[in-house]
């Protein structure tokens, strides 16, 4: 019995190691396919005044289209940035009350929770630029801004943030700075929410 087991752990760690081995040899995939997107990055601003920032870029995404994983889809094989905001689109500032079970909603939550409903949106509706996507509008009593391609009301499925206290008044200037950053005629200046 000791001799079955130790002729079992030995043939385990001989195919371990020939599976390690076989890994480590990297093919160039022959057949690729190659898309930019946009994705939308959480950076620090300030840890002393607890700023985030949501900036967008635009990376460059190779598909090896010989070796689809057990869904069907295709690996990326390399990502490579290929354009990155000079300036942030949003400052987040502020900390949100919330009902979430995780608690409020600081700077840095709410930064990481849009620029992943950003990365997301853009995807879902195949845009490349922030251009005419963006809405004002009133959800659970709360400001917002949301996410269509055509006109229409906000409701929970769309969207992308609530505006703090001091900016609800402002939800038609967030509207017009997002377009303009999308469209390249943005001041520079990113916003503070």
């Amino acid at each position: 019995m000791k001799s079955t087991i130790k002729a079992f752990v030995a043939s385990a760690i001989i195919t371990a190691g020939l599976v390690g081995t076989v890994s480590q040899v990297e093919a160039k995939p022959s057949n690729t396919y190659v898309r930019d997107r946009v994705v939308f990055e959480v950076v620090e601003i300030s840890a002393e005044e607890n700023e985030f920032g949501t900036v967008p870029m635009v990376v460059r995404e190779t598909y090896d289209l010989d070796n689809p994983d057990l869904l069907g889809d295709y690996p990326v094989v390399e990502t490579q940035v290929v354009q990155v905001g000079s300036e942030p689109l949003i400052i987040w500032r502020e900390t949100l009350s919330s009902s979430d079970p995780k608690g409020s909603y600081t700077p840095e939550r709410r930064a990481h929770a849009v620029s992943t409903r950003l990365t997301n949106l853009a995807e879902s509706l195949g845009i490349d630029t922030l251009e005419e996507m963006y809405q004002a509008g009133v959800v659970n009593n709360e400001v917002v801004v949301f996410a269509s391609q055509e006109a229409g009301e906000a409701n929970t499925d769309n969207v992308v943030f609530t505006l703090s206290p001091g900016n609800r008044e402002q939800g038609d200037i967030f509207v017009e700075h997002m377009t303009e950053y999308g469209n390249g005629t943005a001041s520079g200046e990113p916003l503070y929410n």
